[in-house]
């Protein structure tokens, strides 16, 4: 302890000079010997990477984008000329484009491709089951029977040819000969 008024010298302290901070070295058990892992340093990744790959440099690489898909894309389909707009004209089984307004806020416009179920004239307004288009040129449908719903007349856009039918993997599939100008969500 040191009393008032004296001053503070090394004696007051622990001379003991303090224990060196060893590495830390892990030891794992093998079969054949004892191994040693060397602590990592913070450069050692970089390292581990110069001694494997040495200074390479970084090359740009144009991998030529021409494939059956991309020609394909590339190909212009007509779109599939839409009949008269008459509703009164309409039938069950015809294949109408009718636009539907939708989205978050119901400001968003979508053109859907439906099949007629029945047709009322009273209250002027069409019972419609959608189809979704199957493929990227919007030529292959097949129908999403749970989606059903009312359209007026007034959101009816065009009628149109009866497509081709098939029948493959269980679903139904029509085919237009041209592209369908849809909208889908």
């Amino acid at each position: 302890m040191v009393s008032p008024g004296k001053a503070i010298s090394s004696s007051h302290f622990n001379t003991s000079e303090p224990p060196e901070k060893k590495k830390k070295i892990d030891t794992v058990d093998t079969d054949d010997e004892n191994l040693q892992l060397s602590p990592v340093s913070p450069n050692a990744r970089k390292d581990t990477r110069k001694q494997l790959f040495g200074n390479t440099k970084k090359h740009t690489v144009i991998i030529s984008s021409e494939s059956e898909y991309d020609e394909a894309e590339d190909t212009i389909i007509d779109e599939v000329p839409q009949l008269a707009c008459d509703a009164l004209e309409i039938k069950p089984n015809d294949f109408i484009l009718v636009k539907v307004v939708g989205g978050k806020r119901g400001k968003q416009t979508y053109n859907y491709l439906c099949i007629v179920e029945k047709i009322d004239t009273k209250d002027e307004v069409i019972y419609v089951m959608e189809l979704r288009s199957t493929d990227k040129l919007k030529t292959t449908f097949t129908p999403k029977e749970n989606d059903k719903f009312v359209c007026p007349f007034n959101d009816l856009i065009g009628i149109l040819p009866m497509p081709e039918f098939n029948v493959s993997n269980r679903s139904f599939k029509y085919t237009f000969e041209g592209s369908v100008p849809v909208k889908e969500m």
